[in-house]
């Protein structure tokens, strides 16, 4: 599933950035998060194109229905969805990609290894943001801006937040799917208004979805 933010289309051009997620299967934590992300960067009129896909996803299978629900308490627009397995076409159409655990982030990287600079985890990004106290700026090209972040991996050594997994919830009980949004929704958040800093148009408006 690929949606936009915002009318603007294109990859690493006319100041739009594109943003995959992936997880497993592409049913519960990616999609989640594209929607979560999808209605942020709405809200905050940002250029930004955001999609999902799964490490080991089955093409076509709809979105889990606990995922649809979690959404819809959020007041967040539920998409029309169709699980993807992780293709190189996906991969290579990203400006960055954005993975659920550590595990599905050296399996991006180990298939397409010249992915590395923009492959991160969920968890990672906020505190490397901060770590690194560098800024998104428009005029220069995103891969700048995710070096300095990569650069400040060492920082985060002694991190246990950076390293903790988005869990599955998929085939649990609600209370799991509970805690995926409740983890989740935060870290998407965050990275959103971090990206947005970046690509916000001046004629912006909206409203902040509402966390479940």
């Amino acid at each position: 599933m690929t949606e936009r933010a915002s009318a603007a289309s294109g990859r690493r051009g006319e100041n739009v950035l594109s943003v995959l997620f992936v997880c497993t299967g592409n049913i519960c934590r990616s999609p989640y998060a594209q929607a979560i992300a999808v209605a942020r960067a709405t809200a905050a009129g940002a250029a930004l194109t955001f999609a999902s896909a799964g490490t080991q996803a089955r093409d076509r299978m709809p979105m889990d229905p606990r995922t649809v629900a979690l959404l819809a308490r959020a007041d967040v627009p539920v998409p029309a969805h169709q699980a993807r397995l992780l293709r190189e076409e996906f991969v290579s159409m990203a400006d960055l990609i954005v993975t659920m655990t550590g595990e599905q982030r050296s399996a991006v990287v180990r298939a397409w290894p010249d992915a590395l600079r923009r492959t991160f985890t969920i968890a990672e990004l906020p505190e490397l943001a901060d770590a690194s106290g560098a800024t998104p700026d428009g005029s220069a090209p995103i891969d700048v801006y995710l070096d300095a972040l990569r650069a400040a991996r060492p920082r985060l050594r002694d991190s246990v937040t950076a390293r903790v997994d988005v869990a599955d919830p998929y085939g649990g009980p609600a209370a799991g799917y509970a805690a995926m949004a409740e983890h989740l929704g935060p870290l998407v958040e965050r990275l959103v208004d971090l990206l947005a800093n970046r690509t916000t148009r001046p004629d912006a408006g909206g409203v902040s979805p509402r966390r479940p």
